[in-house]
């Protein structure tokens, strides 16, 4: 693209700011960077920081943040010199904070674009991962606190934390169950994407769960709490179960329950199973396609097995 064309692209752009997609959001980022690198101002050499960090705060300040406002009038952009003037004069405010953060920057997450909860070998955030994932947080931040939304986001990597963004900006979810499916649960976004594709509701779900050890009889909530429902080091075998608790036939039992399958294994039957009819009593059939909200369901039934042996 010749400067000409870019400069007609600018323009173009910048007088449409108050619709435009993500991917023109991200050309825009490009052009505006482009024309800025070229700026000479004065005024940095006074700074602690160098010109592209300065450049993506202007950029989210006065080029994005100023479409969100109520009252947004688009103002025409006649030369890139403009925008250049318009940069150097930004960066006076700078003078008297030099330290000046912002409330949900994504500066404040680290290079990495996580602070150091970032898996080894990840490579850092491109320009336009950090103009996509500003947008998500921009927009997140009139449905949330900016302190609660960055406190939680920190505690994944980059490809996780950009499919709960979809996630919160697409479900009706709250941040406490959020907290609930990613940290507690530790589920994969795609399978709570299925879950809420399934008709199901956290609340509904959580209800039934403790429904279904009222209603079972106690060795139903032992083989799920002490067995099925925790991992290698802290299970108890069933065999020791049965000693310990004086449970004949276990694992004819284990078998009734559903618990003797491999995992992911939900067809051929599985509805007979108590597990099964317990799935079938919140409307979610067993076949394979359901996988992932019934993987869900039921790390919401061990979670209230846990919370059921506590009590």
């Amino acid at each position: 693209m010749t400067k000409k064309q870019s400069d007609s692209e600018l323009v173009k752009l910048w007088a449409r700011r108050s619709e435009l997609s993500k991917a023109e959001w991200t050309q825009l980022y490009g052009l505006v960077f482009q024309v800025l690198k070229k700026s000479h101002c004065s005024v940095l050499s006074s700074l602690p920081l160098d010109k592209t960090h300065y450049i993506d705060e202007y950029f989210r300040d006065k080029v994005y943040l100023t479409t969100t406002k109520e009252n947004f009038k688009v103002t025409e952009l006649f030369y890139d010199n403009a925008l250049k003037t318009f940069f150097c004069r930004y960066l006076l405010d700078f003078l008297d904070d030099p330290y000046l953060k912002k409330a949900l920057s994504i500066e404040e997450f680290g290079e990495s674009g996580y602070g150091e909860n970032y898996a080894d070998g990840e490579k850092p955030l491109t320009m336009e991962e950090m103009t996509e994932l500003q947008l998500y947080l921009d927009r997140l931040s009139s449905k949330f606190h900016p302190e609660e939304v960055k406190t939680f986001l920190l505690e994944f990597d980059i490809k996780t934390a950009r499919q709960i963004f979809e996630l919160l900006l697409e479900l009706s979810l709250d941040i406490e169950d959020a907290k609930f499916f990613f940290l507690d649960a530790e589920l994969k976004p795609k399978y709570v994407n299925s879950f809420f594709y399934a008709g199901l509701k956290l609340k509904s779900v959580k209800s039934s769960a403790r429904d279904f050890f009222f209603e079972n009889k106690e060795w139903v909530n032992l083989y799920l709490s002490l067995n099925t429902c925790v991992d290698d080091k802290t299970q108890i075998p069933l065999f020791k179960l049965a000693e310990l608790h004086q449970i004949p036939s276990y694992h004819y039992r284990a078998k009734d329950l559903g618990i003797t399958r491999k995992k992911g294994q939900f067809e051929e039957g599985y509805e007979k199973t108590i597990l099964g009819k317990w799935l079938l009593s919140l409307g979610l059939s067993t076949k394979i396609e359901n996988r992932g909200a019934i993987e869900v369901a039921f790390k919401i039934l061990c979670w209230e097995a846990l919370s059921f042996t506590k009590k």
